[in-house]
């Protein structure tokens, strides 16, 4: 019998455990027909994570953190590669749209339709790089390639024109990850591919920094090895920017977070090959998107386990028996599936599943708790129920699964299950009960 924890939401923050500090990428299962967007910005004025699509298919939809809703522009950037940026200042995703054969146009995004605001300004290129810097109030864009030449040029863009900031710098390189660092002030760079010894291609390594006058290097900093195209993000509330997979010849599936001074890697499974990240930060969350067009999220990391303790007390046909089917763990959006055999098997022997968040003490009284007095010899309650479910007994065996919320408020939540067995006549209480369970609900 399916049952589903929904009504104890209100309640789970309250009996959360301490989550980790460390984070893992969870798949929030938001696969949609039609979504083929290839990178998301965050826009905090409209507080939306938003999914951009200029060439594949033209389209902007909207994360609410379950769901993807299509903004439905009118107006349409020509269908070009892209880059975009949010910028904080004037409240507008600027898209800078096109190739070496055309022009880069320049468009800006104010929450409900795209305006094209300049064409050229920058010489046409391929995988430039696109990030806003908070404390200049500028859009910078950095290097690019066209067939033959690799750039290692930035661009500002105020709003009106793009204006030549610097040349040189990082070697010229193009398909580099970028963000803004609010706590340095400072612009992190790390890796791209340019031309190496005897002009092959060759994928770097390397970070950078830029304070608004000048590039800095960190030299012989251990950390992600050398890529193109990763996605960085800027988590504010940890104050680390996390970086996260890209390609060196095949898709890399790591993830990196960088601390103002070091990069450290984060050894959890990855999301598979990804096109972008974007921190949301009303929900405080960084939101991943895939080239085979799932979401993830970046959540507070805790393994869900399932453990059983205590001893049931006899019946007739044995000492009920709680425990998991085939390893089942109480992950957030999946089903928690428990089993009770050794039931009597008749029609009348009704089964009941308790569930609690509570095995130290119930009602003032310390858990476990000796049931003798209440008509149930031998029998212990090893929790603080609050919620029962009738449970179907099939020849003698009760299946039991718990539907676990796809909610954020559920990680970490302790949970305690027991069951008993209606058996009339056999002791003055008219029940049996069976051990216990223990669940903590983790997203990974």
């Amino acid at each position: 019998m399916n049952r589903s924890l929904l009504p104890l939401l209100p309640i789970l923050s309250f009996a959360a455990s301490p989550l980790s500090a460390q984070k893992v990428w969870v798949d929030r299962n938001a696969t949609a027909a039609g979504l083929c967007g290839q990178q998301i910005v965050y826009d905090a004025a409209r507080g939306e994570t938003l999914l951009i699509g200029t060439q594949v298919c033209n389209e902007v939809r909207a994360w609410d953190g379950a769901t993807w809703t299509s903004k439905a522009p009118t107006m349409l950037p020509p269908s070009r590669p892209f880059r975009a940026a949010y910028d904080s200042i004037r409240q507008v995703v600027v898209a800078v749209v096109g190739d070496p054969s055309h022009a880069l146009e320049t468009w800006e995004w104010n929450g409900s339709d795209w305006s094209m605001r300049a064409s050229g300004g920058v010489p046409a290129r391929n995988s430039w790089s696109l990030v806003f810097d908070a404390a200049r109030g500028e859009m910078l864009l950095f290097g690019g390639e066209t067939q033959g030449s690799t750039y290692a040029d930035m661009w500002g863009w105020d709003g009106t024109q793009w204006t030549l900031r610097f040349f040189g710098g990082p070697t010229p390189r193009y398909g580099a990850a970028m963000v803004y660092d609010p706590q340095q002030q400072t612009v992190l760079l790390f890796g791209g591919t340019g031309s190496g010894l005897g002009g092959v291609a060759t994928d770097f390594g390397d970070t950078w920094e830029w304070d608004g006058s000048q590039w800095s290097k960190y030299f012989a900093l251990p950390g992600p090895s050398p890529r193109r195209l990763a996605s960085m993000a800027y988590d504010t509330v940890r104050q680390r920017a996390v970086l996260y997979g890209g390609f060196d010849g095949a898709p890399l599936t790591d993830t990196w977070e960088w601390d103002g001074a070091d990069w450290t890697q984060v050894l959890v499974p990855g999301m598979g090959a990804a096109q972008s990240i974007a921190y949301d930060v009303t929900r405080d969350v960084i939101v991943g998107w895939t080239n085979n067009a799932r979401t993830f999220e970046y959540l507070p990391g805790v393994v869900a386990a399932f453990d059983t303790y205590g001893s049931g007390c006899a019946g007739p046909a044995g000492t009920p028996d709680l425990h998991a089917v085939g390893g089942s763990v109480p992950r957030i959006g999946t089903t928690l599936q428990l089993e009770v055999s050794a039931l009597p098997a008749s029609l009348f022997n009704v089964p009941v599943g308790f569930i609690g968040f509570d095995d130290t003490q119930w009602g003032g009284l310390p858990l476990p708790l000796p049931l003798d007095v209440l008509g149930f010899p031998g029998c212990s309650a090893f929790l603080a129920p609050e919620l029962s479910v009738g449970l179907s007994n099939n020849a003698g065996v009760a299946s039991w699964n718990v539907a676990i919320p796809l909610d954020v408020a559920a990680v970490g939540v302790d949970l305690y299950f027991q069951a008993g067995v209606l058996v009339l006549g056999w002791n003055p209480g008219a029940f049996v009960f069976s051990n216990a369970g223990h669940a903590l609900v983790g997203n990974y």
